[in-house]
């Protein structure tokens, strides 16, 4: 899975440098003040396309742990049957074994 920790770190460490960049802001064109506005504004969205890629890597965790809970029931499940199925043929195989003629 995705390293959460160190892309919010990164995203974090990029949104502190561009508001130091607009904390600069009087001394920048109106050009320049466009862009770092486009740019925060582009900051905001990659930052809520992370806040729903976690919330969905947190519903795909969850999913994932349930299926694995589902799939060690169905083992357990599958082994029991299979024991007694052993059982039930060494059963039939006993009595087929004392059987007159055989």
């Amino acid at each position: 899975m995705a390293d959460k920790g160190g892309t919010k770190a990164r995203l974090e460490a990029a949104v502190k440098r561009l508001e130091t960049a607009i904390g600069h802001m009087p001394e920048f064109t109106g050009t320049e003040i466009a862009e770092a506005e486009s740019l925060r504004q582009e900051v905001d969205n990659l930052n809520l396309d992370l806040i729903k890629s976690q919330t969905e890597n947190d519903r795909l965790s969850e999913q994932l742990r349930q299926a694995k809970s589902e799939y060690a029931d169905l083992q357990s499940a599958m082994d029991n049957i299979t024991t007694r199925l052993d059982s039930v043929i060494n059963t039939v195989q006993t009595l087929l074994d004392d059987q007159p003629g055989t």
